[in-house]
């Protein structure tokens, strides 16, 4: 298993757990709704089983150290700034629509604990293509999923991220991203925004 110390937004070291990073500490279980210690899958290669739940902690950490579309995107239609004052997680994102105004381009530059940071990414894999409509459909399905709800299998790596609804301060920092973007979207193009961190 793998660490992300609180007091340390830098690379986590081998053979520690993942927790979540901020103010308020704490380790964090991230499986999957329904998951459990019995719930296995297998490595690439076949052979290992591998715990869901620590295969969630590998991706979410993977998605902290390397973090999809994090380049600025030029001159973009839609942006914004999120702000998460409770864990201090701070975001940039920005939008570029095509000509059928669908998202064409997304990136988002997020500074903050690792739940937040890894979140940003994930929404970044799953948005581009979509039209507004879709883009919205996403950000509410995120946020059933911190309600409670099942996971749609459409959030991709962000189903990884359904533990921490059991955390409610760190709620908002899964969440982030996304309400930036769907409080942006429902701005007219090439606004600039604060959105502030919310439990939607």
């Amino acid at each position: 298993m793998f660490a992300v110390e609180d007091s340390d937004r830098g690379a986590p070291s081998k053979g520690e757990s993942l927790s979540t990073m901020g103010p308020k500490g704490g380790t964090l279980s991230t499986g999957g709704a329904g998951a459990s210690s019995a719930e296995v899958a297998t490595k690439a290669g076949g052979a290992e089983p591998v715990k869901l739940d620590e295969l969630y902690r590998e991706i979410i950490l993977d998605h902290f150290r390397h973090p999809h579309h994090h380049e600025p995107v030029s001159n973009p239609d839609i942006a914004a700034k999120g702000l998460n004052p409770l864990c201090g997680d701070e975001l940039s994102l920005q939008v570029k629509l095509d000509e059928k105004g669908a998202i064409a381009r997304v990136g988002v530059q997020a500074r903050g604990c690792s739940i937040s940071t890894a979140s940003s990414s994930m929404m970044t894999d799953v948005m581009e293509g979509k039209t507004v409509q879709e883009a919205l459909g996403l950000v509410e399905a995120m946020k059933n999923m911190m309600k409670g709800e099942k996971p749609s299998e459409e959030l991709g790596d962000a189903e990884s991220l359904a533990g921490v609804r059991k955390f409610p301060t760190r709620v908002k920092c899964a969440l982030l991203a996304w309400t930036t973007l769907e409080e942006a979207m429902n701005q007219k193009p090439a606004s600039q925004a604060t959105v502030h961190g919310h439990e939607g």
